[in-house]
């Protein structure tokens, strides 16, 4: 059996909640939402994570972009 969470709400959304009752699949519904806001915590965790070992990264001097392709336009 999965674990179960419980939260609190208003009595207003609560009113409202139980107006879609048989309309919408609550479970379903924030099951999913929990799910991809936990997946779009992931990405952001390495994007910055990833972006950290980027600032790192030694800079290249001026001209390398240039002298690089023009390498590998000469070598065909």
């Amino acid at each position: 059996m999965c674990p179960t969470i419980s939260l609190r709400i208003s009595d207003k959304t609560k009113e409202n909640f139980d107006l879609f009752k048989g309309k919408i699949d609550w479970n379903n519904e924030l099951r999913e939402f929990i799910e991809k806001k936990i997946d779009e915590e992931r990405k952001k965790d390495l994007l910055d994570q990833l972006e950290s070992m980027i600032s790192e990264l030694p800079v290249a001097p001026q001209g390398t972009a240039a002298k690089l392709v023009r390498q590998d336009r000469d070598s065909h």
